[in-house]
């Protein structure tokens, strides 16, 4: 199955967010992270909601 081709954004805060998802896309591949986690944590980072925390 191929990957969607992906348009790499180029604001700044775009750009930023799609080079820190690709680095730790890397970082999961080479540990042999499941590909449901890899998307998982991409669409995180290029959503911006990774490292949120809920509010209790």
């Amino acid at each position: 199955m191929a990957h969607p081709v992906v348009e790499i954004p180029t604001d700044p805060e775009g750009k930023r967010r799609y080079e820190s998802a690709m680095r730790h896309v890397a970082a999961l591949k080479e540990r042999g992270a499941s590909s449901e986690e890899i998307h998982s944590v991409y669409k995180k980072i290029m959503n911006g909601t990774a490292g949120k925390h809920k509010e209790k």
